[in-house]
């Protein structure tokens, strides 16, 4: 019997909720809809950066019969949005929230599953200076929860934004899709980070212009099929320092995707990229750092490392560069995959540790970075002491 590819979601279900859910642009609703469902998730290459790593099917043979209808309520903690099942709790001040679809970062048509978020969420947008703290989170099983943040950083401000991914649930998918603007003499303080179930799915799509500095992180662990693409352009004499750590265990499989394209003059960026695979798990950090030839005098560097802990476990680490002039400043690549040093592990064991004490050291001091936060570190230790580390 020939496999009947079913969809994300119940294609009549999204309709309606298209229909009865929201007020504003639902023309543009409609044509984003149908993208998704016109549109392959990638063309297969076969350059390591390009490559169909993630599973797609695993997100196209989901059929999910229910879809978040993001209930608007207010929050009373000051700049903490939630979105949980289905409800969105924004606080009253300094965060907007509407129907409509306008992106000037992110455009529909950009990814299948980018058009399928924008079709069924509301438009939540941040434009002043402060802290954020985003909580998303889906406890119900065969659910669809996407969103749709914005985030500007005006001429000489500067914001920090925390975006916290927990799926809880059974074979259910989380979307966030976040753009980013940001000013210049600005700056922006970006953290990601997700600790979902082992049978859960997540896509997220983040795209950041930049004039002025931005910093980022990226953190995922858990899920069946975990895919995180983070696009950044600069323009001339902007700063994008970034982070990203994908923390496979049991059997998931981890695609983090990091691609900084330098357009502007005098434009830097420094990226590392760190991956531990564990048990049976698949982890692929990966990206391309292009200067394109009208940012001369430029400097970037992206590096790649990986460590596998399991016979079974498997990693993949490819950061590239595209150069396209020829004068830069810097420009810099590296990837390694390697199981834990033994020599490392000699050394500790002679100051009187044993080897799994010391296989956790080294773990923790590889995945773990200075400055992250508190709630993150407690997260990353809770996942090494499940491992026995």
């Amino acid at each position: 019997m020939q496999w009947l590819k079913l969809g994300v979601v119940d294609i009549q279900l999204a309709k309606k909720v298209i229909n009865e859910n929201f007020t504003q642009d639902k023309g543009e609703r409609e044509k984003a809809f149908s993208l998704y469902l016109s549109k392959p998730y990638q063309l297969i290459h076969d350059s390591p950066t390009i490559k169909h790593y993630t599973e797609w099917d695993l997100y196209d043979s989901l059929n999910l019969t229910n879809i978040s209808r993001q209930e608007v309520k207010y929050n009373d903690t000051a700049n903490v949005i939630e979105i949980i099942d289905d409800t969105i709790k924004i606080p009253k001040n300094d965060i907007q929230i509407d129907d409509l679809l306008n992106d000037s970062i992110i455009s529909s048509d950009e990814h299948k599953l980018v058009s399928l978020a924008y079709s069924l969420s509301r438009r939540i947008t941040i434009n002043n200076e402060g802290e954020y703290y985003v909580k998303h989170v889906l406890n119900k099983d065969k659910y669809f929860s996407p969103s749709h943040l914005i985030i500007n950083v005006p001429n000489d401000k500067q914001i920090k934004v925390v975006y916290e991914v927990l799926n809880l649930s059974e074979s259910s998918l989380i979307t966030p899709i976040i753009s980013v603007n940001i000013e210049d003499n600005s700056s922006l303080d970006f953290q990601f980070v997700n600790f979902s179930s082992d049978n859960s799915l997540l896509f997220s799509y983040i795209k950041a212009n930049i004039k002025g500095t931005m910093h980022s992180s990226i953190f995922v662990n858990g899920n069946k099929m975990g895919h995180v693409q983070f696009s950044t352009r600069l323009e001339e004499s902007s700063v994008s320092e970034f982070s990203s750590r994908a923390f496979g265990t049991h059997s998931n499989k981890i695609d983090v995707v990091n691609n900084v394209i330098h357009l502007g003059q005098k434009s830097v960026s420094n990226g590392f990229m760190k991956a531990i695979s564990n048990d049976q798990a698949f982890t692929v950090v990966r990206g391309v750092a292009t200067i394109d030839e009208t940012a001369i005098n430029s400097s970037t560097s992206i590096i790649g490392r990986s460590l596998v802990l399991g016979k079974d476990a498997k990693a993949v680490v490819s950061p590239m560069l595209e150069v396209k002039t020829g004068r830069v400043v810097m420009a810099k690549h590296s990837a390694a995959v390697s199981k834990i040093d033994e020599n490392q592990i000699f050394y500790l064991q002679t100051r009187g540790l044993s080897r799994r004490e010391a296989e956790g050291i080294i773990i923790r001091g590889f995945i773990i970075e200075e400055q992250d936060p508190e709630t993150l570190k407690d997260r990353i230790e809770e996942i090494l002491k499940s491992l026995g580390y």
